[in-house]
């Protein structure tokens, strides 16, 4: 056995034992360390010592953990950014440079600023103060799921100083149309050219450089673009200077903007070539496109300097900037963005071809226009607070639009339709019990693009998610109403209030109806307009108003109450929002048969129910309630009044007015969807349509029998609905006929009968269309089929053709250069019966170049319209989620529009199920979280529907058998 040594501690007196021969190897270490470091010591020069301010320094990060908020702290305020940007279409990248100056509100230590997909140089970051004087920087830390990056200083900035941080970076410009990113089009030579642009709404901004990306901190900007001497650099403002650089590139400076938020900024490196015009005022404002379709820019310069000057009139404030382009963007994932000074648009929403476009996509050129001339002072000239307050930006910019589109296009009786385009979609919407306050708090950055759904672009605004179409009169739907109680002369005078006191500023809602309340107190009219908007936007949902006539001659009243409108009634109701029990304070319009011309009695409807004489109404009189359907609301009438109305539409319909008739047709047949309204009752008010010539009461009847057509398309009751709506639409369809004659409005109607009559295949129809395009293949050169019916004589011809027409049509597509052209070419191909066809469709939509990557929701979601192509695009939607998502999963509008286009026919629990189970296996839904949620409850409406009204409908179609025309 070993010897072995003891060792004492003399603080425990505990033990410790050493064998013998690991002291002496422990005794030669320490020896050998101790002459290393005699040595070095001998090495170092005299009189100097080791210089450690290079090494590593402890950090320690915030406790709170800032980083986790989608907003910013309220400790530093940007006030004005140096932004440089080297632009390189060869390699799809550019490298860039920020400097910003920053106002110390509240003392810290912590910068945190928004950063998302960039490359920064953490040795490039920088801070001094006005001095010149530098800080140190500790760490700096990045957070790319929360699309942040922390830079954490020695020691903490002095409250109200300014400081200068600055950082360099490098990005890609990718094809995901959001950010800065690439586009790309094709010469009528064949040549592939590229394109740079932004898309920095609502948070995209992070991804071209850092920044404070909140709408309410907003700054200057003095921007430099580097770029390839044989492009052309835009931004929000004029050129301060060009100059060529080594190696043929350029750099372009823009003059320093006013005061924007950064999602207002917009730059873009094109070849791009323009047209111009001076407005009244000295303001330039020139239309740019590619070279090849410069003549169709004629018509968006027109009304362009028209609508921009009247603006500048009706709300007397004049544009406050020098110049304003408008660009017409290949690629572009909405329909257009207001950045100050320098609009995008998709081609479809600005460019017109007169020789192409149809009426529709022209009205549609229109509306998006003034929309976005509209956010020039609702969204930039004022910007919202933030993010929950988004009434501020898209309810105004609606309300301009439909005002611009009036005044330049006065035939177009843009008030009358927009109750199909606009409030009759808002109201499927929020007829949900997954719906929300126009007012939803944002607490996550999901929220943030989840805010741009149909409540903010229907009950507030509308944007062109296709052609820019949807446009709504006079702003949003519940700003309409507001304007109709207030009337004209006080909604505008509390306009101009607002913008004057909060313009190159921030406000919210609140602020918003307290200029609204000084007007009305001016004019001593008993009215809170707080009170009574905060019922509209502070819960969601929309009421009906039951309306009981009390028959009796000198004893004849009426009794009204309210209720929670929900399309299923029977769905699980619950939700996050808040509300104010569902109870809205409400504007009553009653006209009588006999008073129809006059104008009608206005009550308000609060808490309680109205109890109302009517003494001078006959019993066999109808009243009409929510004339013009200007309220927030839908009207439920007792079973006698519901039959007077019928009677009156069938013998004589014109005495009732158009958006009435419209607005009538609309609530029954969803208050009999929701179950509380008989189906008998809703459809005999259908009855009339075989003698109405108007567009809007059709396109509301198209829209609204449109949903009981998807419910039965594949079930023997479907084929007596299908001769049913020939019999109705055929007589339209020989009174507008074939040729390209009459006003907009007439055009317009053209449109909805040919499409009505060829889809409930009237034979005539069928024919003429199928003729029309075989005429059109043997000449391709030579296209003579009406622009207005394009898509409609494409589509025929597709879905009664074989391969023959179908690659026909793919070759069109391929070859044309006009945008709207594109659209209707795209759309036939999605119309063919042959599965191989569809999913060739669908299969452009990963990543080929056939189809542009704007369009490759609009592909699936119109495959799924086609009940051929139904379930393939599901099957397809499901087994590429993962590319989907990935693709889609922040976008604006995109995947919201994909997951609901996809599910939207569904109507059996079998599918529900399978919408149910692939949710489960995909909790990760990005901003389609909400369109999952109201898709499953959209379907389970659905299936009520069946069960409930399935019977009842086909009796009643049954009992309206007899001759079909066509």
């Amino acid at each position: 056995m070993e010897s072995k040594h003891e060792i004492h501690d003399k603080d425990t007196e505990k033990g410790y034992f050493i064998q013998y021969k690991n002291c002496v190897i422990l005794g030669v270490v320490c020896l050998i360390t101790i002459l290393i470091v005699g040595l070095l010591a001998g090495l170092l020069p005299k009189g100097e010592s080791i210089d450690c301010s290079d090494l590593p320094k402890t950090t320690v990060l915030p406790d709170n953990e800032p980083w986790k908020n989608p907003r910013l702290p309220n400790s530093l305020r940007p006030v004005h950014y140096e932004l440089e940007i080297k632009t390189d279409l060869t390699n799809f990248t550019f490298n860039g440079k920020v400097k910003i100056t920053i106002v110390c509100d509240k003392s810290t230590d912590v910068i945190l600023i928004n950063s998302k997909l960039l490359n920064i140089d953490h040795s490039s970051v920088k801070l001094s103060g006005l001095g010149g004087q530098t800080m140190d920087v500790l760490d700096v830390a990045m957070y790319p799921e929360e699309q942040y990056m922390l830079v954490l200083l020695e020691g903490k900035l002095k409250l109200n100083e300014e400081y200068y941080f600055s950082v360099e970076f490098t990005g890609p410009l990718t094809d995901d149309l959001n950010g800065f990113y690439r586009s790309s089009y094709t010469t009528s030579t064949g040549d592939k050219r590229w394109l740079a642009v932004t898309f920095f709404s609502p948070t995209n901004a992070r991804r071209a450089f850092p920044c404070f990306d909140d709408p309410g901190l907003k700054a200057t900007f003095a921007i430099t673009v580097i770029h390839r001497s044989e492009y052309t650099a835009l931004s929000n403002m004029p050129v301060l200077s060009s100059e060529l650089t080594e190696n043929g590139w350029k750099t372009t400076r823009f003059k320093t903007s006013l005061p924007i938020s950064t999602y207002l900024v917009g730059y873009c490196v094109c070849d791009f070539i323009y047209k111009e015009a001076i407005t009244e005022n000295n303001i330039r404002m020139r239309v740019w496109s590619r070279p090849d379709i410069i003549y169709s820019v004629d018509y968006a310069l027109d009304i362009g300097v028209r609508i921009l000057e009247y603006f500048q009139t009706y709300l007397d404030i004049d544009f406050p900037l020098p110049k304003i382009d408008m660009l017409a963007i290949p690629d572009f994932s909405a329909g257009a963005m207001e950045n100050w000074g320098i609009i995008t648009y998709r081609e479809t929403g600005l460019l017109v071809d007169e020789n192409v476009t149809s009426a529709g996509t022209k009205q549609g050129v229109c509306a998006v226009i003034a929309h976005e001339l509209g956010h020039q002072w609702f969204g930039n000239l004022v910007t919202h607070a933030w993010w929950d307050y988004i009434l501020l930006k898209e309810g105004f910019a609606s309300f301009m639009e439909y005002i611009g589109s009036e005044y330049v296009e006065p035939t177009w009786r843009m008030d009358q339709q927009f109750l199909p385009r606009e409030l009759h979609s808002v109201f499927d919407s929020d007829s949900l019990s997954s719906s929300r306050p126009v007012l939803a708090r944002v607490q996550t950055f999901e929220e943030i693009s989840q805010q741009f759904d149909i409540i903010a672009y229907n009950k507030v605004w509308t944007c062109c998610l296709h052609f820019g179409v949807k446009c709504p009169f006079y702003g949003a739907s519940i700003f309409r109403m507001c304007r109709d109680f207030l009337g004209d002369d006080l909604f505008v005078r509390g306009l101009r209030i607002y913008l004057q006191r909060y313009k190159y500023s921030n406000a919210n809602n609140d602020q918003l109806w307290d200029c609204f309340n000084e007007v009305v107190k001016e004019d001593n009219l008993d009215m809170d307009v707080k009170t009574i908007m905060h019922t509209w936007t502070l819960q969601m949902g929309l009421p009906t108003v039951n309306f009981t006539r009390r028959y009796g001659g000198p004893e004849a009243g009426f009794t009204a109450t309210q209720h929670h409108f929900l399309i299923n009634p029977d769905a699980n109701f619950t939700t996050k929002y808040d509300d104010l029990g569902y109870v809205w304070w409400i504007p009553l319009t009653i006209r009588s048969q006999q008073n129809i011309n006059t104008p009608s009695v206005r009550l308000w409807m609060e808490n309680g129910d109205v109890i109302q004489d009517l003494p001078d109404v006959n019993d066999d009189d109808w009243i009409l309630v929510n004339i013009d359907q200007t309220g927030y609301y839908r009207v439920n009438y007792d079973q006698t009044n519901w039959n007077l109305i019928s009677n009156q539409l069938v013998n004589n319909h014109e005495i009732i007015p158009i958006k009435s008739r419209a607005a009538l047709l609309s609530d029954a047949l969803k208050l009999a969807q929701a179950g509380e309204l008989n189906q008998v009752t809703a459809l005999d008010l259908t009855r009339y349509l075989n003698k109405e010539l108007e567009y809007v009461p059709w396109s509301v009847a198209s829209n609204s029998l449109g949903y009981i057509a998807k419910m039965l398309k594949i079930s023997p009751a479907y084929g007596r609905l299908q001769e049913y709506m020939r019999r109705q639409i055929t007589p339209l369809y020989e009174h507008v006929g074939w040729d390209n004659t009459g006003d907009h409005l007439t055009r317009l109607t053209r449109s909805i009968a040919v499409s009505g009559a060829c889809h409930y295949e009237n034979t005539d129809c069928i024919n003429t269309a199928i003729r029309m395009f075989q005429n059109w293949m043997r000449t391709p050169g030579e296209n003579r089929i009406a622009s207005d019916l394009r898509d409609i004589v494409y589509c025929t011809a597709v879905k009664n053709g074989d391969q023959t027409e179908w690659y026909f049509v793919l070759e069109q597509y391929q070859s044309s250069q006009i945008a709207s052209e594109q659209y209707n070419l795209r759309y036939a191909l999605s119309c063919s019966k042959d599965p191989w066809a569809l999913s060739t469709f669908l299969h452009f939509t990963m990543g080929s170049d056939v189809i542009r990557s704007q369009d490759w929701v609009t592909v699936i979601t119109e495959v799924a319209r086609n009940p051929t192509g139904a379930p393939l695009a599901w099957n397809f939607f499901r087994d590429n989620w993962d590319y989907f998502r990935k693709t889609y999963g922040d976008s604006l509008f995109q995947f919201s529009r994909l997951i609901e286009g996809v599910t939207n026919h569904f109507n059996t629990e079998f599918k529900l199920n399978e919408v149910l189970s692939f949710m489960s296996d995909h909790p990760d839904q990005g901003t389609g979280r909400t369109a999952f949620t109201q898709s499953v409850e959209k379907i389970e409406a659905n299936i009520r529907w069946m069960s409930t009204n399935y019977n009842e409908v086909n009796d009643w179609l049954q009992q309206q058998s007899g001759p079909v025309p066509g």
